[in-house]
């Protein structure tokens, strides 16, 4: 009788810290598998260094100062998965009605709300499951921040 083979862990990860120190900019893989894509970059989002935010050195930074709608995603392939979590730290703060989530999607067309990341300037760290209907080729994470004023929020 053959040994059970134990179960594999595979992971996507991006702390956003390179090697060197410096940081792996929107491109950092961490994991043992790697990204499809890099993060998406655009108006408010940055990769950034502040101490006491990035719980790492370096983080994914998301800041509605410039656009009232401010998003980052990343595209994995999740299509061998047999389940599939996503978990990181955060710290936000929230002015004039701000507020921030974590969304995936199985096509990168249609996102749905995993969770939202709260604005009390606390750091903190969330961890949420994966439906198996996002499990495909296409599967995207993304992280969005909206309201008018100033609302930063840290991955």
């Amino acid at each position: 009788v053959p040994a059970p083979v134990p179960a594999q862990n595979f992971n996507y990860a991006d702390n956003f810290d390179a090697a060197n120190g410096g940081s792996s900019g929107n491109s950092g893989n961490d994991g043992n598998l790697d990204w499809a894509t890099s993060w998406t970059s655009g108006t408010g989002v940055w990769i950034s260094q502040m101490s006491n935010w990035c719980e790492s050195g370096y983080c994914l930074r998301l800041i509605t100062d410039y656009s009232s709608n401010v998003q980052s995603e990343r595209r994995a392939d999740l299509s061998g998965a047999t389940s599939a979590q996503v978990t990181f730290d955060y710290k936000a703060t929230f002015d004039q009605g701000g507020s921030a989530s974590v969304e995936v999607s199985s096509d990168g067309n249609n996102f749905v709300v995993l969770g939202n990341i709260p604005g009390n300037s606390q750091a903190g760290s969330a961890s949420y499951t994966i439906p198996p209907s996002y499990f495909t080729s296409s599967f995207r994470i993304r992280f969005r921040a909206s309201g008018s004023g100033w609302n930063d929020v840290y991955i």
